[in-house]
């Protein structure tokens, strides 16, 4: 997992290039993998092969989910009332 993590972080701010998109990023995979992984513990699972190939998809996805989000936010200039400016 911290291995995991790691890769993330350093290719998120490769690609982003802005360190506080980079956190909010990494925010929601960590989340996302506190979640995916206490429901595994809930539900009584084990950490087997099968498993672990499930968890490392499912952190491939988040990060490519808030990743797009992130930038796309990240990218557009606007104001607080809705105009872009």
């Amino acid at each position: 997992m911290g291995l995991t993590f790691a890769a993330v972080a350093a290719v998120t701010l490769i690609m982003i290039q802005e360190l506080q998109t980079t956190m909010w990023v990494l925010t929601c995979v960590v989340f996302t993998l506190i979640d995916l992984v206490g429901s595994m513990y809930f539900y009584g699972l084990t950490i087997e092969i099968s498993s672990s190939i499930l968890v490392l998809i499912c952190a491939g996805l988040s990060v490519d989910y808030a990743a797009h989000i992130g930038y796309e936010f990240y990218k557009t200039s606007g104001t607080g009332d809705g105009n872009s400016g």
